[in-house]
């Protein structure tokens, strides 16, 4: 569902008629400075899609009364959230493009807590408002994350360590960030605990080669003990490139003796 204005006065009427609502898309695309909270309280809707640009004031809040809900996809929303009832939500889908605010995303983390897979997408518009010492609510149910566009690889160790049932892990290096070196790899002295028992599947995507690449591998691949796969992809056509990276982390310490490396082009 397409809005321009005001969903309040016209979306949300047309939403709340609809007795057996299972999946809903809502794209507000101009959101008014007087424009009430957003309030779904919808018992039978397991997907949920929220999209809005061009956002007002910061009081506006968005209230979920999901039970139901299984799948939450939020992009560029300008939105406090209040998770009054998310109980059955396995999956979860996070852009933080368009978002100059950083207490939404801190909040909206906090709600998502209990989901089994969630993606994260420009957490390099972070970077100058994440603290690289901070970190993410606990996980205790996520199996699989998936982060794009990542800003520095404290992101990364964050989530590790918030994650303690992770299995699978995908992380998309941002190929427009400024100065990698100044956001690049300083080794943790404790090694999180997915790493040690849950963690099997690593699929690292890159345009680049940094020096902090391989640094982050070598540490990944040194205390990884039960990985499977790690997949490296390069974005870029580059032959050269590609068997350089491969020479390099062919050359790194392993702590799974069935750790099985992939290289592929896209």
């Amino acid at each position: 569902m397409f809005v321009f204005s005001y969903p309040s006065a016209n979306a949300f009427k047309l939403i709340s008629g609809c007795s057996m609502l299972e999946s809903l898309t809502l794209d507000v695309r101009v959101r008014q400075e007087d424009e009430e909270d957003y309030v779904f309280n919808i018992p039978t809707l397991k997907r949920l899609k929220l999209t809005s640009f061009k956002c007002g004031s910061w009081t506006h809040k968005v209230f979920l009364h999901v039970p139901n809900l299984e799948y939450l996809c939020v992009e560029s929303l300008c939105s406090l959230f209040v998770m009054e009832d998310v109980s059955s939500l396995v999956e979860a889908s996070v852009s933080l493009r368009h978002m100059p605010n950083i207490h939404p995303w801190v909040e909206l983390l906090k709600g998502l807590n209990g989901v089994k897979s969630l993606l994260v997408e420009c957490l390099s518009s972070l970077i100058d408002f994440y603290s690289v010492t901070s970190s993410p609510p606990v996980f205790p149910n996520m199996k699989h994350l998936v982060l794009h566009d990542i800003g520095h690889f404290g992101q990364v160790l964050q989530f590790l360590e918030s994650s303690p049932e992770l299995e699978q892990l995908c992380i998309d290096v941002n190929p427009y960030q400024q100065k990698p070196e100044e956001y690049g790899w300083v080794e943790p002295e404790l090694v999180p605990a997915c790493m040690t028992t849950n963690l099997t599947t690593i699929n690292f995507s890159i345009s680049e080669r940094w020096k902090c690449d391989i640094a982050f591998l070598k540490y990944m691949m040194g205390n990884a003990q039960v990985l499977k796969t790690l997949t490296v992809t390069w974005k870029k056509s580059s032959m050269e490139k590609e068997k350089f990276c491969a020479e390099d982390v062919k050359l790194l310490p392993m702590a799974s003796r069935y750790c099985e490396i992939q290289f592929h082009e896209k």
